[in-house]
């Protein structure tokens, strides 16, 4: 039997996947996971980032090339890494997309959203691009670098403290949807335990690949 695909890449990062996985994918035998796991030279590729995406992409893509041949759907577990996509020499087909998860999960329709990420995620233009349908909320530097300090902290830390100011500052600002682009930050989210309107990239990148193996 084919198994969907994740493809690995920070440690931190790619637990919080792996433990998403096996919690609600769980395999008949105990031993073996209901998917595979491909992890990727991600020190290679991580001094690339964020602004050298055409180099990352040569890295990146033999990991898409190889899952692409055996025709499994597959996920990339870093947010930022997608934009290093389109710089690719093939086409994925069976590549489960945060823009085709968007695209989904909006309908296509014009709303107002909030971009959680890095400090470069939350600036750069590809999400204007990509998704032109939607208004993106400005947030102020302070707010902005608050977030990004908060990323940090969860890329080897915790703070739950500091994840509920955060989280509960942004129930004060009035949009349709927060889009969470960030897997340090989903750790954080987690543990504020704060309610929002979210469109959760990592839980809804776990949900599809569940998905497409019923």
């Amino acid at each position: 039997m084919i198994k969907p695909t994740i493809i690995i890449t920070g440690n931190s990062a790619g637990q919080w996947y792996i433990n998403t996985l096996n919690k609600y994918m769980p395999s008949n035998n105990k031993d073996e996971k209901a998917y595979n796991i491909i992890q990727t030279d991600f020190g290679q590729i991580n001094t690339l980032l964020p602004n050298k995406m055409v180099e990352a992409a040569k890295y990146l893509e033999p990991y898409f090339i190889k899952i692409e041949a055996e025709k499994t759907p597959y996920i990339l577990a870093n947010i930022t890494l997608h934009e290093a996509v389109p710089y690719f020499t093939i086409k994925p087909k069976h590549f489960i997309s945060i823009k085709s998860i968007i695209n989904a999960e909006t309908s296509n329709r014009l709303l107002k959203v909030g971009l959680l990420g890095t400090n470069y995620t939350m600036t750069n233009n590809y999400w204007k691009k990509t998704f032109p349908y939607l208004q993106f909320e400005k947030l102020s530097g302070e707010l902005m670098q608050a977030i990004d300090d908060l990323r940090k902290c969860y890329y080897n830390d915790t703070d739950k403290v500091l994840a509920i100011k955060v989280f509960k500052h942004l129930q004060n600002i009035k949009i349709d949807y927060w889009i969470l682009a960030c897997t340090e930050l989903a750790i954080a989210y987690d543990d504020a335990d704060v309610e929002l309107p979210m469109i959760h990239l990592p839980k809804l990148q776990c949900s599809y690949l569940i998905k497409s193996k019923a």
